[in-house]
């Protein structure tokens, strides 16, 4: 029986079409669920004002968190849908520790991690929302793997722990 692999990703350049391809060519039953690639007007104002004024972030923040509610409730309407044997994630960022959550405890399929950014936003300072600054490592301890373009990642993930 063939296997059913999720892979979430953000639109990138055709890498997301190319690894869910991978995963085909291995014998993979392969469903690509993109997310972050229909961002609205209000999400890029929202954004954009944050930046230039970030004491007003608090004010923002529900608006972007709104947003993000929509995919992670997408990806859990998906998961359900479709019962992947696993979930490809890249990045993460957009994924709220509550839903890798309910994923781990009431779905039965492994979660993997892939990210080939810095997955603490270090270089990014008040270029990246709130929550995508601090998704993926309050919620790291909810993927089954990880997996990191450079071992320094590596060691940065160890020293919180995981």
């Amino acid at each position: 029986m063939t296997k059913k692999i999720l892979v979430n990703a953000p639109r990138f350049y055709g890498i997301d079409e190319a690894i869910r391809e991978s995963f085909e060519k291995i014998g993979f039953n392969a469903i690509l669920l993109n997310y972050g690639t229909n961002i609205t007007l209000q999400e890029k104002i929202a954004r954009r004002i944050g930046l230039k004024i970030p004491y007003l972030k608090l004010i923002l923040n529900p608006i972007l968190k709104y947003y993000l509610e929509k995919e992670n409730k997408e990806l859990v309407n998906t998961i359900e849908k479709e019962k992947p044997d696993l979930l490809f994630i890249i990045k993460g960022d957009h994924l709220f520790p509550e839903t890798l959550k309910k994923i781990r405890n009431e779905m039965s399929c492994p979660i993997i991690s892939y990210i080939w950014d810095d997955p603490f936003y270090s270089y990014a300072g008040p270029f990246a929302d709130d929550f995508r600054k601090s998704n993926f490592e309050k919620g790291m301890h909810l993927y089954d793997f990880i997996f990191v373009y450079d071992t320094f990642y590596v060691e940065q993930i160890k020293k919180r722990g995981i």
